[in-house]
């Protein structure tokens, strides 16, 4: 999460399909997606599967492999767990059993429902007699005794209905929860001391900002792509929606400019008896923050304290948080 403000722009598709074929099509630059995930998607302009030549995967990793055998795709990380099937508590332990029987089953009566399907599809069967005819096809013994050829077709189309080839007991969730509690995906709630799942309602409160960075105002975060003049229609995308700025920004209100001071710097100048404002945003947004500044004049020392001004004040939209208003007059 620490790299959304390293792009032009993020895009979320919320459908791998368009990914791919996002950057098929050169819509996108790169795209991140699940293992097998491109050689699984058609594309949109043929209706064909895509050529996986065209693509390339950064920085694969060597030597993966699952259960000892070596992993048949490409990935540029760690291999992690796939999608589990769970029960809930009050689900009979007898359901449970059964379900799972059936679901690591499906994958040995799909492999004669293949072939059934195959030798249909060559004899262009419409008839149940045609059917029945391929049924005699079915190697013996099957792998399990229970498989017919209803069954096996059965479970064949579920199979490429559900784009799967089978299910298995699962592997480990350890590594895939570790790297969650280490992006923060998971946390323990303070109040319960329960380790949770942290869901942002919107896409705004979902953006984790790098060290040293602030978030952008909801108005920024939600429009940064449209102001930057590369709207996304159709998705939800971020354009740099972190800042890179100190606790508290300091900002010449005299100058025309959305640059604040640096440490240390000429921040704003005036002649005799003008007036000289500057802004002051909190980017941690404390409730109750009061700013005292203090002015040295020759070997006087001013303590000044700003006053709390409203963000309708100075801008029309939301897109900035608090401000505080230091006014200097009579120097």
């Amino acid at each position: 999460r620490y790299y959304l403000n390293d792009p032009s722009q993020v895009v979320f598709t919320s459908n791998q399909d368009k990914i791919v074929n996002g950057v098929l099509n050169g819509e996108f630059d790169v795209g991140f997606v699940r293992t097998d995930q491109i050689e699984r998607t058609e594309d949109e302009s043929t209706g064909e599967l895509v050529d996986r030549s065209l693509f390339k995967v950064i920085d694969p990793m060597t030597g993966l492999e699952s259960d000892g055998a070596a992993f048949p795709f490409e990935s540029s990380t760690q291999l992690y767990a796939e999608w589990n099937v769970a029960a809930l508590n009050h689900v009979p332990n007898n359901v449970n059993i059964a379900v799972q029987e059936a679901l690591v089953a499906l994958m040995d009566h799909a492999d004669v429902g293949d072939i059934l399907d195959a030798c249909d599809a060559r004899s262009n069967c419409v008839s149940k007699e045609c059917m029945e005819t391929c049924n005699e096809e079915i190697p013996l013994p099957t792998t399990r005794c229970e498989t017919t050829p209803s069954l096996a077709r059965l479970a064949s189309a579920a199979k490429k209905a559900g784009k799967y080839s089978g299910f298995r007991s699962t592997l480990t969730y350890m590594e895939l929860r570790n790297m969650q509690e280490e992006t923060g995906f998971i946390s323990k709630n303070p109040t319960t001391g329960v380790m949770q799942c942290i869901r942002s309602k919107n896409l705004f409160d979902a953006v984790v900002c790098p060290p040293n960075h602030f978030k952008k105002s909801p108005y920024e975060v939600l429009n940064g792509c449209e102001l930057a003049g590369t709207p996304c229609p159709g998705y939800q995308c971020l354009c740099k929606p972190c800042v890179k700025a100190y606790d508290v920004n300091i900002f010449p209100l005299s100058k025309d400019t959305d640059e604040a001071c640096d440490k240390f710097a000429v921040c704003g100048q005036s002649q005799q008896r003008e007036e000289l404002v500057f802004l002051a945003t909190d980017n941690k947004e404390r409730e109750g923050m009061k700013l005292s500044v203090k002015m040295h004049i020759g070997e006087e020392v001013h303590n000044i304290i700003a006053e709390k001004i409203s963000p309708e004040a100075i801008t029309k939209d939301d897109s900035v948080s608090v401000f505080v208003k230091s006014q200097v007059t009579n120097y």
